[in-house]
């Protein structure tokens, strides 16, 4: 039940950050049109661009070293990794839990990742191989790839991840997605 809560507490951060007061139209570098499409987010400058990379890059060492003490720090308290059609979550101990017992894996995302912003929640989303497939010898089929969406947020004049989604992506999925990038 706490994870639950701690799971639409997350969500709701989002939902509230979305609805924030909007910037002064002369500090905003993108046109009203542009504006209107892309809904509440605006485009992340470099600086954070570049910030975010590191944290990025920081997550992956840390689960690739199981690093507890990285994963401490880059997880916020309330942080929630979940799986879209699931009604589980796993929260910062769990997800630390999984990295001990080996089942935590970073899921990389590829060229094609997109970054918004939305007040000081950073959203970083692209599509991610299925790392776990290789470590796997049963006969359960699992997902080669997921949409992968995550959330970084700076508290205190550091980033904290905190919202991981994962949307497994069919095999046909893959394909017509692959078609319409040509």
């Amino acid at each position: 039940m706490k994870l639950l809560i701690l799971t639409l507490f997350a969500l709701g951060v989002t939902a509230l950050s979305a609805i924030a007061v909007p910037e002064k139209e002369a500090e905003s570098k993108t046109s009203a049109k542009e504006q209107k499409e892309a809904g509440s987010t605006k485009p992340v400058d470099a600086k954070t661009q570049k910030e975010i990379r590191a944290m990025e890059d920081q997550l992956r060492v840390a689960i690739e070293k199981c690093d507890e003490g990285v994963l401490g720090q880059l997880l916020a308290d309330y942080f929630a990794d979940s799986i879209e059609g699931s009604e589980k979550a796993t929260n910062k101990a769990g997800t630390i839990a999984r990295c001990k017992a080996g089942k935590l894996f970073f899921l990389a995302l590829g060229e094609e990742k997109e970054l918004s912003r939305s007040a000081e929640i950073v959203t970083i989303r692209g599509v991610a191989a299925a790392v776990e497939n290789k470590m796997r010898t049963d006969d359960v089929e699992r997902p080669k790839a997921f949409r992968v969406r995550r959330l970084w947020a700076k508290k205190s004049g550091k980033w904290l991840l905190i919202l991981q989604e994962r949307a497994p992506i069919e095999e046909n999925e893959r394909e017509k997605s692959r078609e319409q990038s040509k």
